[in-house]
This record gives structure tokens, C-alpha cells and sequence, in this order.
């Protein structure tokens, strides 16, 4: 139970409660401390909606009282089931504004001051702020409380101190092992959960062999190596997969992995991720740093909360892989098919991009430039495709919409884009919902690369997912369409971008055409802010076609070599076979992705393959970086005598009975 008396605000019940009918005998009204009491019971079943609702009952009877007291409590206990609710926001608020109310000298308080202070800290550590959470988690633990209540706060204090103070972490793991001792003798599974935080504490500090001893203590503490798993068990072999592979047990590791589950059960493939940002290299975080962290995922394929678990060094690295990862998305579809134990704590291997455009910078910079606009105009641009609603009832809230707000509007926008992106949906409706939308958007000057992207997803509806000639003759009709000739910077925008697609894979010819047609655009001339862009392109399509003289001639600024390092290199041969399957991998049964980069220069070779993301982590990172080393592509780039055309990859590795998932 985390919930106590309040012994104040009964009293207070009595004056609150509603009178009875002198005709007819009523229910005498619950009182304030039965109604706590309902909440208490509730949010220690895990029915945190019912439990906040009636906490803000309790609080409407208690605001308009001088029963402070009470109501601070109130709102303690309401800040923890709104952080259980993932409201995190107004958890942090009724924290904040409560917690001053409660008298410093009364220590019947203690309890309800900790659990306000640990509930500071843990929204601080959701939204990866790890200094501020590892203060208000210290905090708490300075509060005199039952041992048994204070035991939690100190996974926080591990978890958010590791990657900045490995050594305060230490401590707070070895305090975390004297308490379970305390307070839980011979209980091996919360001995096993502390000597995990400290594993994987010496993870971090590069100790690999006492890191390895330790977590397979924690694993024997918890069960030891068998069949069955639950997710304590998950996170202890997966920590200790890590601390073998670092001690150089590469065997080892990849048993502890299977031993997960991890690539090897069909609900545990995670695909993917259809939005996937990793931070752009530099200020702190080398091409060298890798990092694991560990996601549990919303059944809508967003990201409930990311935590990193293992960085190669210490500082912000850590941290900034997992505020990536919080923007990576699936399809609502591909996180159902997962087992729920996956879906609440699976892992990726992470590492930084160097490319100049596909980082989590980029993905937030036009997050926020799409907030704006939609803000500016009152609409909802952001949806979710989701399997939950049928493609009628999408039709359905489609027309609704139309009705309402009539069938030019960007309030169409969501419902179009849900209804677009809808699987089953036929190619033909398909084309005629994105037409509309491209013409919406357009009209309303939505964000170039958001009226780019609908330009695209047309483009291939119309060729009925046909990569060939059919997609990039629809590309060409798409951008006739007048509702992207009417503005140059939208214009810009669009052509920009089908000439990228082109580009890349090897329509010179149609590409070409893009950017004369773009030139002919009323108002796009030489002092255009896209004429760098498209100088660029003009020099690429030189550079590839074999005349470096053109493309030299065109490069004489560097801002137009800076601009065309943007655009991905042409990937001209190479492919992959079987016996690039690592054979561990295979023994063991697993499947799983790599996502590789690497950049390209002049010459058409790749330089410095390096894995930015893999499932499961540290298993296939080098069958993919091997493949894509054999890759040969057109001329690229070269900026500073330095190669900065950056191409990237996903590899699959699939198992032939499974080859079909």
C-alpha cells in the first residue's frame, strides 16, 4: 500500500458530506477517507485512471476547506497515478504546488514528502533529464522513511547518475544490496533486482569481468538460465550479453541473448521502426560511441518511455541516443504482433549519424516547423494509422469531418493522411484521398516537406507501387499539378525532393527534367534561398554523368558542396548472400536488422561502414557493415578532401522458416 490515513481531512468529511432527505432515508455519502481509501486500493491494483479519479473528487471537496494539509496530500498522490497514466506534465505540477504545503516539522509527513520528491524524479527521468531526476531521487532518499518504502528510489539513483557519476551510482547500487538484505532476507529476486543496477553500473564504468560476475549472480539470484522468462530475467541476460560480448566472450553473449528470447521467437521481431532518428555526430558524441537502450512501446507504435542502459563513455551520450529513440515510431499493427513481454522492454543497439540531414536534430527541427504551422492554423496534423478502426469507419470520420468543416479545409489533412496510410485501402482511392490532400495542403502553405512527402506518397499510389518507369512518370505528373507551381518556395520544396528520389536511384534523365522544370517556375530565379539546393543538384548530376569539370565549375561556393553532400549517393552494385549471415547468429537461431551507413566520395567506394542501429543489439552489426563495404556507387562528393555524401541501409537477416514474417 502506498497510500495513508488522512486524518485531518476525515474530520473535514463530516462538514462536506451531502444531507439527507428527511422524507427519504439516502446513502450517507462516502467520506473523504473512505473515498481515499477507494483510491489507495485502486492504484495498488494497477487502476490508475479510477484511482485519479477519485483523488480529484477528494480534491474538489477538500479545495474550497482550509484543510491544506489534506489536500496537498491529495495532490501528491494524484501527481504519482498521473505519472503512472503518463501525463507527465500535470503530474509534475500538482508535485511542485503540493509538496511546499506539506509542514516541513511534522514528520507523520515523511512518507508522503518522499513519495512526492520520488515522484519528481521519476518524471524528470522519463523525460530523460538524468542530473535533475538524480537530485530530486537524492532528496528523497535523504528522508527518514521505512527501509522497505525507500528501497525503489534507489534504482533511480543508479539508473540516472551511471552515465554522469558512475561512482555516486556505485554506492547508491551497493546501498540498494545492504537494503535488500535488509529488509527482504533470502529473497532472491529483490536481491537479484540490485545486483543488476550494480552490474550494470560496472558496465558503464568499463569493468567488464566484475560487471560479468556480477550479473551472473543477479541471474542465479533470479531464477538462473531456463526456458522460461519473465521480463526481470530479460533485462538481467540481457545486461549480462552486454558484459560478455564487452569481455570479449562473443559465444557467450549471443547465448545470453537467445536466452532473451530476442530474435528468436516470431513476437519477438521487431521490425524497423517506420520513423527512426539517431542524433547527428559532434558536440560531445564520436562516431565511435555505441549505446543500448532499451524502449517500451505504446500500442498506437509510439514510444512510452526510453532508458539507456550501456554507453561506451560517460557525459551525455548516453542520454541523447535515448531522446532520439523517444521519436521512433511503428505501425500500431507491428507493435501488436509483438509478445507484451517484448513490447514493455525491448533493445537497440544505437550509434550516431554522420550524415548532415538524417539525424534527430532534422526530425525535431520540422517536428516543430509542422507544430507551428498546424498551431497557426488550429488544425491536427499528427495521426496515428491504426488497425483499431476499420476502413469504413475511417471513411466515415472522414466525411464527418467534410461536413463539419467543409471540403477544402486543413482539417481534412489527419483524416486524409490516416485514411492514405491505411493498408487494404485500394491504390485508386488511395490516389484520389492523397490529390486532395496535396491540393489542401498546398493551398493552406502547409511546410514544404510535409507537401513533398503527400506529393510522394501520390506519385506511387498512381504507379501502383511500381518502382520502375511507372513511378517516375507519376512523379513527373504530380508535380504539374498547379497547386505546386503557384508558390516558388513550395515549388522548390517538392521538385527538390522528387529529384532526390530520382537521384538516387539512377533516373538521370527524369531527374534532369525536375530541376528544368523547377527553373521555369515564376518567381524561382538566381535570388530564390533554394538556388543553392538546386545548383547542387545540377553539379551531382555533372559529377555522375562523368563531366568533373561541369561539376567543379558549379561548386565554386562551398555551400553548394555542403548542399549537395544532402542528397544520398547513387548506389550502382553490390548485393548480399548467405554466407553473410553471421554464423553464431544462425547456430543460435536468430533473426534481427542492421541499419548501416557510410559516406561516399569521388571515387564511388564506401568509407568507415558503421552500424547506426541494430536488433537485437551487437548481433548484426558486422554482417551488415560487411555487405554494404562491397557496395560500389556513382562519384559523390567531397567536402574539405573529405567524403559527406552519406548513404544508409537497412539489412535483414532472416531465417528461411521464417523468411516469410
Amino acid at each position: 500500500m502506498i497510500m495513508k490515513t488522512l486524518w485531518t481531512a476525515a474530520a473535514a468529511a463530516t462538514a462536506l458530506a451531502a444531507p439527507a432527505s428527511a422524507q427519504q432515508p439516502a446513502r450517507p455519502a462516502p467520506t473523504v477517507q473512505q473515498q481515499f481509501d477507494a483510491a489507495s486500493a485502486a492504484f495498488d491494483a494497477g487502476r490508475f485512471a479510477e484511482s485519479l479519479g477519485v483523488l480529484e473528487l477528494i480534491e474538489q471537496r477538500l479545495a474550497g476547506t482550509r484543510d491544506v494539509r489534506s489536500l496537498a496530500i491529495v495532490r501528491v498522490r494524484k501527481g504519482e497515478a498521473l505519472i503512472r497514466l503518463d501525463r507527465i506534465a500535470e503530474a509534475e505540477a500538482a508535485l511542485r504546488t503540493s509538496l511546499p504545503l506539506l509542514p516541513a516539522d511534522d514528520a507523520s509527513l515523511n512518507e508522503d514528502r518522499f513519495l512526492g520528491y520520488a515522484g519528481l524524479g521519476r518524471a524528470a527521468e522519463l523525460r530523460l533529464d538524468y542530473r535533475e531526476a538524480a537530485a530530486q531521487y537524492r532528496t528523497a532518499a535523504s528522508i527518514e522513511v521505512e527501509p522497505v518504502v525507500k528501497l525503489a528510489v534507489y534504482r533511480g539513483l543508479v539508473q540516472t547518475q551511471m552515465f554522469h557519476d558512475a561512482p555516486a551510482a556505485l554506492a547508491a547500487a551497493d546501498e540498494a544490496i545492504r537494503l535488500a538484505a535488509r529488509v527482504a532476507p533470502g529473497d532472491g529476486e529483490v536481491e537479484g533486482l540490485a545486483r543488476t543496477l550494480r552490474g550494470r553500473v560496472l558496465l558503464n564504468m568499463g569493468r567488464f569481468p566484475e560487471a560479468r560476475s556480477e550479473l551472473e549472480r543477479a541471474t542465479r539470484h533470479l531464477g538462473g538460465l531456463g526456458l522460461r522468462v519473465n521480463l526481470r530475467d530479460v533485462v538481467a541476460r540481457s545486461d549480462l550479453a552486454i558484459a560478455a560480448l564487452l569481455a570479449g566472450d562473443r559465444e557467450a553473449a549471443r547465448r545470453y541473448i537467445a536466452l532473451t528470447g530476442a530474435g528468436r521467437m516470431p513476437g519477438a521481431d521487431v521490425p524497423v521502426p517506420r520513423r527512426n532518428p539517431v542524433p547527428r555526430c559532434g558536440n560531445g558524441l564520436s562516431p565511435t560511441d555505441v549505446g543500448v537502450v532499451e524502449l517500451a512501446l505504446r500500442d498506437d507504435g509510439t514510444v512510452a518511455s526510453a532508458s539507456p542502459v550501456y554507453a561506451s563513455v560517460q557525459g551525455d551520450a548516453a542520454v541523447r541516443l535515448a531522446r532520439a529513440a523517444l521519436a521512433w515510431a511503428w505501425l500500431p499493427e507491428q507493435v501488436s504482433a509483438l509478445e507484451p513481454l517484448f513490447r514493455a522492454g525491448v533493445r537497440f543497439e544505437m550509434r550516431c549519424t554522420n550524415s548532415l540531414l538524417d539525424s534527430a536534430e532534422h526530425a525535431a527541427a520540422t517536428r516543430e516547423e509542422l507544430a507551428r504551422w498546424s498551431a497557426a492554423n488550429r488544425v491536427e496534423t499528427e495521426f496515428s494509422a491504426s488497425r483499431s478502426l476499420t476502413l469504413p469507419q475511417m471513411r466515415a470520420e472522414l466525411a464527418a469531418a467534410e461536413a463539419q468543416y467543409g471540403a477544402t479545409s486543413p482539417h481534412l489533412l489527419r483524416y486524409m493522411m490516416r485514411l492514405s496510410d491505411r493498408e487494404g485501402l485500394p491504390s485508386a482511392e488511395r490516389a484520389q484521398v492523397l490529390e486532395r490532400a496535396l491540393t489542401i495542403a498546398a493551398a493552406a502553405r502547409a511546410p514544404g516537406f510535409y507537401v513533398a512527402a503527400i506529393a510522394m506518397d501520390l506519385a506511387w499510389a498512381r504507379s501502383d507501387g511500381d518502382r520502375g518507369d511507372a513511378w517516375a512518370t507519376t512523379v513527373t505528373q504530380v508535380l504539374r499539378s498547379p497547386a505546386l507551381l503557384a508558390d516558388p518556395a513550395l515549388a522548390a520544396a517538392v521538385h527538390l525532393e522528387a529529384f532526390d528520389r530520382l537521384f538516387t536511384t539512377e533516373r538521370n534523365r527524369e531527374a534532369a527534367a525536375v530541376l528544368t522544370q523547377l527553373e521555369a517556375v515564376p518567381g524561382f530565379g538566381a535570388s530564390h534561398p533554394a538556388k543553392t539546393d538546386f545548383d547542387a543538384r545540377r553539379a551531382l548530376l555533372a559529377l555522375v554523368e562523368g563531366d568533373a569539370a561541369a561539376s567543379a565549375a558549379l561548386a565554386v561556393d562551398g555551400s553548394i558542396t555542403e548542399a549537395a553532400c544532402r542528397v544520398p549517393p547513387q548506389h550502382r552494385r553490390g548485393s548480399a548472400t548467405n554466407n553473410d549471415f553471421p554464423n553464431t547468429a544462425m547456430a543460435w537461431g536468430f533473426a534481427g536488422w542492421a541499419v548501416a551507413e557510410t559516406q561516399v566520395g569521388t571515387p564511388g567506394r564506401p568509407d568507415a561502414v558503421r552500424t547506426v542501429m541494430s536488433y537485437p543489439p551487437f548481433v548484426f552489426g558486422e554482417g551488415a557493415e560487411g555487405i554494404i563495404g562491397r557496395f560500389r556507387f556513382a562519384p559523390a562528393p567531397v567536402r574539405g578532401g573529405s567524403a559527406c555524401a552519406t548513404y544508409r541501409r537497412r539489412i535483414q537477416f532472416r531465417l528461411p522458416d521464417r523468411a516469410g514474417g
